[in-house]
């Protein structure tokens, strides 16, 4: 039997590494594998150059995951938090070879994490001081290499003994034009193994981040997975 602690645990350690993403930034524009922008809605590129984080803060929170939105019978606990972010998007920034955007957020939030059974959805974004952070940073899932940095984070925060086997696709959705990736990843530790499907989405400078997981075989529900994806999506466009 495994130790809910343990497995707690072992998935904040795989999210962060999958989060680091939304702190990368790219030398190359575009937010598909060729680099294209048509499937990205035109944000304002204008911003201020002080930020009240409060209202940032805010305004992040309402693109989020909440209690209206999964069923009823699912529990609510606070967010678990994500350790070394910083750290993980530099060392991932270098691996890209690229430039780290890390510096320029502005703010972030967490929702709460949502779990019934082996399943567990919950939200993340940032916001920074510039749209063309999002269009940088976007264009880093195109990279080759992406996933195999990914992979070497997961040793690193986790410890010896854990592994993970990550796979990144770039692009929108057929509901969601302001998605800029999916990612998937299955993670093994010594006391503890999961699954997370995590989907990337941009908003006005904004990226957000939706992480779904199962502790289990079974595949989280694909129609709950999609509602809740497209939600966001439609919250983060009109933030």
């Amino acid at each position: 039997m495994r130790q809910p602690g343990r497995v707690t645990a072992l998935l904040g350690v795989l999210i962060a590494v999958l989060a680091a993403c939304s702190n990368t930034a790219s030398e190359v524009s575009g937010s598909g594998p060729d680099g294209a922008r048509s499937a990205t809605p035109p944000f304002s590129s204008s911003a201020p150059t002080t930020w009240d984080v409060t209202a940032e803060q805010a305004r992040l929170q309402q693109i989020m995951i909440t209690a209206a939105d999964v069923p009823t019978d699912w529990s609510a606990q606070p967010a678990t938090g994500k350790t070394n972010e910083a750290a993980d998007s530099l060392n991932l920034a270098k691996c890209l070879g690229v430039k780290d955007t890390y510096p320029d957020q502005v703010a972030s939030v967490d929702s709460q994490e949502f779990t019934s059974g082996e399943f567990q959805v919950s939200s993340h974004a940032n916001s920074f001081s510039s749209e063309s952070d999002i269009d940088i940073d976007a264009s880093a899932f195109s990279k080759p290499q992406f996933a195999q940095c990914e992979e070497a984070l997961v040793p690193q925060d986790a410890g010896p003994g854990t592994t993970a086997t990550i796979t990144v696709t770039p692009g929108p959705a057929p509901t969601r034009a302001n998605q800029v990736a999916t990612g998937s990843a299955n993670v093994h530790g010594p006391s503890a193994s999961a699954t997370v499907y995590s989907v990337f989405i941009r908003g006005p400078r904004a990226e957000v981040e939706v992480d779904f997981v199962t502790t289990s075989t079974r595949a989280f529900p694909a129609d709950l997975r999609q509602k809740l994806a497209d939600v966001v999506a439609h919250r983060a466009a009109t933030s």
